[in-house]
């Protein structure tokens, strides 16, 4: 149920431009005009009477007579604050009274309006209340008459009504919950603990400064097969979550701040609504409200007024350390150089802050490190400048793939990096079958390695920490990164693994021309391979023959005898492509010999099979 307008059930509906009309406002600090009585109270109360405990939804009741007949009560809204306040607050409750043209009667004449709020909380609190007068008009106009006033009332922590749902945001473990770019959205997730389960939620979701638009939500973990309705706000968004049968969104009766699990319900998608952006952006979760599975109320816990639960997405513009107009590994490799200089002072301008910690450190260029590589391609930004220097022997190799029993594993090599301060390296693999983890280059501390996998494309970024080439050690190469490919339930090996770009960029920060060939490994597929003949056939102390396969493949090699019962193994696991020599004693698994008689040896490749005679001499 949506709390955001009420009407009162004999009146008009009021335009839905009323909650944002600009108008006068009279205020009247003894009261409203018109209006003789007002009660706030519980819908259902529990003793004692009238008291308003932390699950009951609260009810505004308001009476009054009005001086003659050609005044009408059009109805009632209720309007979220236009102040922003970590702490909840109750929402203003406007009545619009319409003052009609034509004859009227001087007869005194009784009017009441009801509207039920969400709960909140257990505080004390003032209930902004505003009478809106118009004339012949359902609507405000710019000169319209608006009287304002409040009535105190509490919420008190009822023992028996503790229970409560709170919001957070589920971080990313770098400073910021998420970054955005004029060409990257942020995705955010919004968490929720509860101390019963929760087949129902609803809040709104305000976004400081509103240089950020919330563009999409959507259900995620437990709540992926509820029901969502949401729409944007001036201040952000509203939203409305619930389930058709049970209480999906689990529960913990642990108090906070200890309560665990927090579970995602909601990921929000936010887009630039300007071309400037802040550099950090808050979003923070308001007037949340939970139903458990009976349609109890469950409203949002206390918070304390020194924290702010919001999530942080800072802007990623200022990882353009070059000023090119694009954050490239260019950038990354000057970052990483004047944050390390001794000079940098004098010769470099600030590092960003790119984690907003209020500091300008390595961190921020790893900060920056990791937006670059979760960062999209950028056809549309404006071509490299300055000079280029070609680096025709850097180079980057794929290894044959080594088949495990989850899947496969690739060695990534990169070679020829005197000259090289930077490199970002893209591998796109069949995600279709196979989910990609990347290990990373290890003991060497010259270098920052970082890794990212999203959609079909892993990506490598390596970083150059020396101040430069000439005052370190320069390795040829560095020990190669593994990316780990794992099958998923239902798929066999197929596809390629392939590099779909590579940038590299020197150590004073200028782009390096490289001439690298297309490189690409088969996975899987349907191996072809040639099984020699056995040498000696007929064989008495031991026989030999060799397999050969045109690409890698696991393979078993086993000696059969004419019952087809396996008698020895002499090979399971991943071969390379090229020829492999295989002997066999004559002896079965654990050593015993065997009976002289007619064997098979027979290899499996993949789907490809192969198998030959031979005979062993002897009784």
């Amino acid at each position: 149920m949506s709390f955001l307008r009420f009407l009162v059930t004999a009146c008009c509906v009021a335009s839905p431009a009323l909650a944002s009309a600009a108008a006068s406002i009279d205020s009247i600090p003894a009261g409203l005009p018109y209006v003789s009585s007002i009660r706030i109270e519980p819908v259902q109360s529990i003793p004692p009477p009238g008291r308003i405990c932390p699950s009951d939804s609260i009810a505004v009741s308001v009476r009054g007579e009005f001086p003659n007949t050609c005044f009408k009560l059009r109805g009632v809204e209720v309007i979220e604050p236009p102040y922003g306040s970590p702490l909840p607050h109750p929402p203003i409750v406007r009545f619009v009274v319409d003052v009609e043209c034509g004859g009227c009667l001087e007869v005194l004449t009784p009017w009441q309006a009801r509207v039920v709020l969400p709960p909140l909380p257990p505080r004390a609190y003032e209930q902004p209340l505003q009478l809106a007068r118009v004339t012949c008009r359902d609507s405000l106009a710019p000169d319209s008459t608006v009287f304002a006033g409040s009535v105190p009332f509490v919420v008190d922590a009822c023992a028996e009504s503790l229970r409560c749902v709170a919001g957070n945001w589920a971080p990313d473990g770098n400073g910021c919950t998420a970054h955005v770019g004029p060409d990257h959205p942020a995705r955010i997730a919004f968490t929720v603990s509860s101390d019963l389960p929760l087949a129902g939620l609803q809040g709104s979701f305000i976004v400081e400064p509103n240089d950020l638009a919330i563009t999409h939500i959507e259900t995620t973990g437990p709540a992926a097969g509820m029901h969502l309705s949401w729409r944007p706000t001036q201040a952000g968004a509203r939203f409305n979550l619930f389930a058709e049968f049970g209480a999906p969104i689990p529960g913990d009766s642990v108090p906070p701040p200890d309560r665990h699990p927090e579970v995602p319900v909601l990921v929000l998608t936010l887009e630039p609504s300007s071309s400037k952006l802040a550099r950090v952006t808050l979003v923070t979760a308001r007037q949340l409200l939970g139903a458990d599975e009976f349609g109890g109320a469950v409203p949002q816990c206390p918070l304390v007024a020194t924290v702010v639960v919001a999530a942080q997405i800072c802007a990623q513009t200022g990882c353009d350390y070059n000023g090119d107009g694009v954050a490239d590994v260019r950038d990354l490799v000057l970052m990483a150089h004047c944050a390390l200089s001794r000079d940098a002072e004098h010769l470099c301008p600030e590092v960003p802050d790119c984690n907003g910690d209020s500091t300008h450190t390595l961190e921020d260029v790893i900060c920056c490190a990791l937006n670059i590589l979760r960062g999209p391609p950028c056809p549309g930004c404006p071509p490299d400048t300055g000079l280029a220097r070609p680096a025709p022997d850097v180079g980057v190799e794929l290894g044959p793939p080594a088949f495990t029993a989850a899947g496969a594993e690739i060695e990534v090599r990169v070679h020829d990096l005197g000259e090289v301060g930077g490199a970002v390296l893209r591998l796109g693999f069949p995600a279709d079958r196979y989910d990609a983890a990347l290990d990373l280059p290890q003991g060497d501390s010259d270098w920052l390695a970082l890794s990212d996998v999203t959609g079909d494309i892993a990506t490598i970024g390596l970083v150059r920490l020396t101040e430069s080439a000439a005052q370190a050690a320069v390795p040829g190469a560095l020990p190669p990164a593994k990316l780990r490919l794992t099958l998923k339930p239902g798929h066999v090996h197929g596809g390629a693994v392939t590099l779909e770009g590579a940038e590299f960029s020197a150590s004073d920060g200028v782009r390096l021309e490289t001439a690298l060939p297309a490189v690409s490994v088969a996975l899987g597929g349907t191996p072809k391979l040639a099984l020699s003949a056995a040498q000696p056939n007929p064989f008495s102390g031991g026989t030999r023959f060799q397999l050969t396969l045109d690409r890698p493949a696991m393979v078993t090699v086993g000696i059969y005898d004419l019952g087809g019962r396996l008698v020895a193994t002499l090979h399971r696991g991943s071969l390379p492509a090229g020829t492999h020599d295989f002997t066999w004693n004559g002896a079965r698994d654990g050593g015993a010999p065997t009976r002289g008689g007619v064997y098979f040896y027979r290899v499996t490749a993949g789907t490809a099979t192969a198998a030959r005679k031979m005979v062993l001499l002897g009784d």
